[in-house]
């Protein structure tokens, strides 16, 4: 290295550089503060009908239609804005708690100073506070003090230490309250991929994804030493470890990254293992939750199955997408399939049917 070159200072811009930068950095915070306006309308507009919504609720005569209102009027913005009826629910729900309970937040949003990702970090501790009202008009305005000076990241471990100070209910309260949120949910993607979600206890959450980190470097490093000892028996002229033929091998073709190794893991420990701790105690029975198995009903067209196409894909439930390999898999493996016939045009099921596949169908899937 040149001892000269590292002693260079910084190549500075030129004038017409450094006019362009601060003109194109304006242009970017005005753009910034419309967008952040244009969140605060949204918000506005989505409470007001929500607003609506609830008016209406409130005026059904029948208690069982109390929420077709609401249900209605999620599935008037669901389609407006291409996501779905829960996901608009959400939306206005939340529009309706940050603009009745937290006027500073979104006048700050209206006027640029803070971010919608600030908002949601100050309704979502802020809500808390719901049952005092002044209170949470205090915590509204230093959260947005707070806000207009840190990133939302870290905005909410301030104001996280901020809340246990204003909560006049102990922390084993506070985490027993929380505990009753729990549960698992599933998020539908693209491509034939889903999100599995837990929400649990933070100490059972760690451990687990300890668990599967822990299993997942395990493997790793059982990959590292069984390619240095196929390495040491080749350059010594021994018989390689459970020798296979070349770019074949299992273990050496296996490249998966500590992420995708945790997927698999705890895929796997949940397909397969069985939930002793949770044994259902029925008088006269042994029955358990490990005896439970999932019935899934998959449609899969023909040509899907006959594996002369790799699509249309095949689905399960009420849609959801999966591959056409799993779907092949899934039929080679049950021991019987529910067969359904649909119309065409329509996709309206007219019949539908038990049919247990031949050895020669399970052999060829």
């Amino acid at each position: 290295m040149n001892p000269a070159a590292s002693n260079r200072l910084p190549v500075s811009p030129t004038a017409d550089e450094a006019a362009r930068t601060a003109h194109l950095l304006g242009e970017l915070e005005g753009s910034i503060r419309r967008e952040r306006a244009e969140k605060a309308l949204q918000s506005r507009l989505l409470a007001e009908l929500g607003d609506i919504a609830h008016a209406q609720s409130r005026r059904s005569e029948r208690v069982d239609q109390f929420e077709f209102p609401r249900r209605a009027m999620a599935a008037e913005v669901a389609a407006l804005v291409r996501v779905s009826p829960r996901v608009a629910r959400g939306r206005i729900e939340n529009a309706r708690i940050l603009t009745a309970g937290f006027p500073e937040a979104l006048g700050a949003l209206e006027g640029g100073r803070i971010s919608q990702d600030h908002v949601d970090v100050i309704v979502d501790l802020g809500v808390r506070l719901a049952g005092d009202a002044d209170a949470r008009r205090v915590f509204d305005g230093h959260a947005v003090e707070i806000a207009e000076a840190e990133t939302a990241p870290r905005l909410r471990t301030d104001l996280g230490v901020l809340i246990e100070k204003v909560l006049p209910t102990s922390a084993q309260e506070k985490h027993e309250k929380a505990r009753e949120g729990r549960g698992v949910w599933v998020d539908d993607l693209q491509n034939g991929m889903s999100e599995l979600v837990l929400r649990s206890t933070t100490l059972e959450v760690h451990a687990v994804y300890d668990r599967v980190t822990g299993m997942g470097r395990a493997v790793k490093r059982d990959r590292r030493a069984y390619a240095r000892a196929r390495d040491e028996a080749q350059g010594s002229g021994a018989p390689a470890p459970e020798a296979s033929a070349p770019g074949t091998d299992p273990v050496l073709s296996d490249e998966r990254t500590l992420p995708q190794l945790r997927a698999d893991i705890l895929t796997d420990l949940l397909l397969s293992a069985a939930p002793t701790g949770h044994r259902l105690h029925q008088a006269g029975t042994t029955a358990t939750l490990g005896e439970i198995r999932a019935t899934v009903q998959v449609t899969i067209p023909a040509d899907v199955l006959a594996g002369r196409d790799d699509g249309p894909p095949a689905w399960i439930g009420a849609g959801s997408v999966i591959s056409p390999a799993q779907a092949r898999i899934l039929a080679g493996d049950s021991p019987g399939w529910e067969r359904l016939f649909v119309r065409p045009d329509t996709g309206d099921i007219v019949q539908t049917d038990h049919y247990r596949p031949t050895t020669g169908q399970v052999r060829a899937l």
